[in-house]
């Protein structure tokens, strides 16, 4: 349990989301590199995940759905793992 009230936990989620959009529209317009993308976006994408966690922990969603929306939290937590490895293993930029 978080310990924040649901509102909280859904506002929290509706954060990460805007978040994880606004770095894709920088990305898009050339305001970050692919390193960033990999490292703010695999960030937005793990914290999203956690988010969901805890949304569907206090029960926003129905049981049977439940199940499914945390099955697709982890996927989407593996996904931010592994941008943030790679986003890690690229070369430092220059300059």
């Amino acid at each position: 349990m978080s310990g924040f009230p649901p509102a909280v936990d859904a506002a929290l989620l509706a954060a990460w989301l805007a978040i994880l959009g606004v770095t894709a529209v920088r990305y898009r317009r050339g305001g970050l590199s692919g390193r960033r993308l990999l490292l703010f976006g695999g960030a937005a994408l793990a914290w999203t995940a956690y988010s969901v966690l805890q949304v569907t922990e206090t029960s926003l969603v129905g049981d049977p759905l439940a199940s499914a929306v945390d099955g697709g939290a982890l996927v989407v937590l593996l996904a931010g793992l592994y941008a943030l490895y790679r986003g890690w293993r690229l070369e430092a930029e220059p300059g």
